[in-house]
């Protein structure tokens, strides 16, 4: 459990669509944040059951800092402070958004893989860090 950390990753996409970290994780499954990446895009979601629009993107776009297509690797950093989110990748700044209940994110965090119903996803994680 965390309240205001770095987290930091080095996600490698051998298959399929892409992955990231989820962080804010409640334990009860019923609250959390993902910032995914995949072929050259960013798109950061917060989940909440409770909420009538589970899985609202907060913010979404393309950085060239992400390196696309398989075998390639991406170093994923997410920078939390308060209610505040800052995302990163390759050391390289690509937004920032504010928790929608403008509360301290708190939980726990992890990694996770994106793929769509009609193929698989593998993707190797290396090196997680984090820093409370």
């Amino acid at each position: 459990m965390f309240r205001d950390l770095a987290l930091q990753v080095q996600m490698t996409l051998l298959k399929g669509d892409g992955g990231g970290l989820i962080f804010g994780t409640d334990g009860s499954g019923s609250q959390e944040y993902r910032f995914a990446v995949n072929s050259g895009t960013y798109d950061p979601r917060y989940y909440d059951v409770f909420l009538p629009l589970e899985g609202s993107r907060v913010v979404k776009g393309y950085s060239p800092s992400i390196i696309p297509g398989q075998d390639q690797s991406n170093l994923l950093t997410v920078i939390v402070q308060g209610s505040v989110i800052y995302l990163y990748v390759n050391g390289q700044y690509v937004n920032q958004f504010q928790a929608p209940s403008r509360t301290s994110v708190t939980g726990s965090v992890g990694v996770f893989a994106t793929n769509r119903p009609d193929d698989s996803t593998e993707v190797v994680f290396r090196d997680l860090k984090v820093w409370a």
